[in-house]
């Protein structure tokens, strides 16, 4: 199969619908291509801001920034025309651009602080995170065209980079050291991510919503919680031919019935002689009367 694909619409000619079993057999869907990706995080698009607690108590910025940070990184996706999964191996790292208290230790990604209250005294908290770096991991997600859930992600820490909370307590007590970060939570973003492809260019855009809860002075009496938009691009030519599902109509006044792989995009022609190919209004999966007498689509790349 090429990879740009001819054949004629419907129409009310009998011929042409005798020939429909025949190209139906032609452009039968084959297997679905998979493939583990490699898509670059783009920092002027990714941003994540952190919130969050302390013994009950909200967490503050130290300074303008601090809770707000860009991302960088590789994200590992593998990627069908119906389907995404992603098996693990990103790095999702946030920058660290400055160095937040307690400052011994050097940049940090977010410096936050917070008063909490100890009997009857209060207590300065200010905290920093450094070498935090994060793994994306899911089961095979659907996906609907572009889009697909986002609440199927995972996000855990990544074990490797080491990463940690540094901390230093003023006031009704002193304290200080440094907390290392573990552990997965499942995303609450609600809104969908998508994957996207235009000009040899795939482009993934996930929101991500994450909280973690652990213990520093009492269990689980620290919660973070993440949430932002990661972005990420991958650049490849499309190779596979288009997979097209191809459904006859059921009678005379019945319309045919379309379905594409979402890397390729459907033009339009009203003539073959001199074709003036145009893309298609309507993404898959579309319907086409049989109204009109010499339409050709085709499928090419987007």
């Amino acid at each position: 199969m090429k990879p740009v694909s001819e054949f004629p619409a419907a129409c009310r000619s009998s011929r042409t619908v005798r020939l429909l079993p025949l190209l139906a057999a032609l452009y039968l869907p084959g297997p679905a291509h998979s493939a583990v990706e490699t898509f670059t995080i783009d920092p002027a698009r990714s941003g994540v801001t952190l919130s969050g607690t302390v013994q009950n108590a909200n967490l503050f910025e130290q300074g303008p920034g601090g809770l707000a940070t860009s991302f960088a990184g590789t994200i590992q996706m593998d990627v069908t025309p119906t389907t995404v999964r992603f098996p693990g191996g990103s790095a999702v790292v946030p920058t660290e651009a400055n160095a937040w208290s307690p400052g011994s230790n050097g940049a940090a990604s977010y410096g936050a602080k917070g008063t909490f209250i100890i009997g009857f005294s209060s207590a300065d908290l200010v905290a920093a995170t450094r070498k935090v770096a994060f793994d994306l991991t899911s089961a095979t997600i659907p996906r609907t065209g572009d889009d697909f859930d986002s609440d199927g992600l995972v996000l855990g820490f990544s074990d490797a980079a080491h990463p940690v909370l540094d901390y230093q307590v003023t006031g009704a007590f002193s304290d200080s050291g440094s907390v290392a970060l573990k552990g997965l939570s499942t995303n609450n973003a609600a809104s969908t991510s998508s994957i996207t492809r235009f000009g040899g260019v795939e482009t993934v855009v996930i929101p991500v919503n994450f909280t973690y809860s652990f213990g520093l002075f009492s269990s689980n009496d620290v919660q973070l919680n993440f949430a932002g938009n990661i972005v990420a691009v991958h650049e490849s030519a499309v190779t596979d031919p288009p997979v097209v599902n191809f459904t006859p109509p059921s009678g005379p006044a019945a319309p045919l019935k379309l379905a594409w792989s979402s890397l390729y995009k459907l033009q339009r022609a009203t003539q073959l002689t001199q074709p003036d190919w145009a893309d298609y209004a309507e993404d898959s999966p579309i319907e086409i009367p049989p109204t009109q007498t010499g339409e050709f689509f085709r499928v090419v790349p987007r």
